[in-house]
């Protein structure tokens, strides 16, 4: 029995020193690792994003075709769409959280605004591809959260590594000795 629990005590005293003792290229392939998981989960989800607004965008270029619907409000929503186009935060903007919150209430009250109008236009939601369009863009909003969550699950590993190696990564390549801890789209953290 001794014998056991003493081997089971090297092994752990093994494992616990060996894993501070990892080579700086072995660090550098682990950031590479996390970078690229990094990067498809923003990917995903800001294509999403991208695919949401193309299909507001296509959204408000199909109702402007329906004749006899009040065009006044179209300007405003195409001013919208490029808004939320050219504003939408970066992986390095979201450090500051009102990023994030404006970009965020910019498109719940577009979005908002365009179904309203739609909504109160009968003759609009007689066509097949604005109700299609609008759908399409009700899961994409929905689907935010997912892909957010799947972003946040991966900045845990990102996090988690530069709080294990903030010396070694130092003298890793960039961009990798730049790295420093990043905020989560999750409220409290």
């Amino acid at each position: 029995m001794k014998s056991i629990l003493y081997f089971t005590f090297l092994v752990s005293t093994i494992l616990l020193l060996g894993a501070g003792c990892e080579s700086n290229e072995q660090v550098e392939q682990q950031a590479s690792g996390i970078q690229h998981k990094l990067d498809s989960a923003w990917l995903a989800m800001t294509a999403s994003d991208d695919r949401k607004i193309a299909n507001l965008e296509l959204l408000v270029k199909e109702c402007k075709m329906v004749p006899g619907i009040d065009s006044s409000r179209y300007t405003s929503f195409e001013s919208g769409i490029l808004n939320l186009k050219t504003s939408r935060y970066t992986q390095e903007s979201m450090n500051t959280s009102s990023n994030i919150d404006d970009y965020d209430f910019a498109t719940d009250t577009l979005l908002r605004n365009v179904k309203a109008f739609v909504g109160a236009n009968p003759e609009l939601e007689k066509y097949q591809v604005i109700n299609q369009l609008l759908e399409e863009i009700g899961q994409a909003d929905d689907s935010l959260i997912i892909y957010r969550q799947g972003y946040d699950k991966t900045l845990d590993l990102y996090n988690a590594f530069v709080t294990k190696h903030e010396k070694k990564i130092t003298v890793l390549p960039a961009p990798y000795n730049t790295w420093k801890p990043r905020n989560y789209f999750r409220i409290a953290h």
